[in-house]
């Protein structure tokens, strides 16, 4: 089943869970990636749309469609870094800055529009190392796709990986109430995993003291 959702400084749900392909397709047709927000708070939106997961049994993933930038207030973002680390959701996300970042053809830019090609850019940069952390976190992926044939092969691999992961379990050694980090490791050369960095052991009763 697929839900989907918008946000700008929130998230608003478009689409409730539903097995109806046609509902979804006609959803996201209607989305206006180009329509400008005030304010767009990526991080704060995912943290919501993980609490409405959270009532969900299963195994759950959110594919962001995005350009990453983030205005989600800093003070908020300790608190959204943890519920991102200790989540049962993986977040798997789709650039959109690329046509962005295209520079004008023909046209010869002046000292000004090239201080704010500059700003641009660097303001992208930020947005793709956000991207990459919010998806590190929770054992997800991030593709920046430059063309259409790069969006076509980044949304087939990711039908795959919704469609074919795994789940490993392990016994927590400790029983603390603390957030510990995972460290997984493959052998073979070429051979990658995409695993959650963090995960929060139960408390004992002496513990939660």
């Amino acid at each position: 089943r697929v839900a989907i959702a918008s946000y700008s400084k929130d998230p608003e749900l478009l689409v409730d869970f539903t097995a109806n392909k046609m509902a979804a397709r006609l959803a996201l047709q209607n989305l206006n990636f180009m329509l400008g927000f005030a304010e767009l708070d990526l991080s704060a939106s995912l943290a919501s749309a993980i609490d409405w997961l959270g009532a969900s049994h299963g195994k759950k993933t959110i594919v962001v469609l995005s350009t990453g930038v983030d205005s989600t207030p800093a003070g908020e973002w300790e608190a959204i870094q943890e519920k991102l680390e200790t989540c049962d959701v993986r977040i798997l996300a789709v650039s959109l800055s690329g046509d962005f970042r295209k520079p004008l053809k023909h046209k010869v830019l002046t000292r000004e529009e090239k201080k704010d090609r500059a700003l641009l850019e660097q303001g992208f940069a930020a947005a793709d190392q956000s991207l990459g952390e919010l998806t590190r976190m929770t054992g997800g992926r991030v593709y920046f796709p430059k063309n259409q044939k790069d969006f076509d092969r980044a949304y087939v691999e990711i039908a795959q990986l919704i469609r074919h992961e795994y789940s490993l379990a392990f016994t927590p050694p400790a029983h603390d109430g603390q957030i510990h980090a995972i460290t997984v490791k493959v052998e073979g050369l070429g051979r990658r995993t995409d695993h959650r960095q963090a995960y929060l052991a139960p408390a004992t009763a002496a513990s939660e003291k």
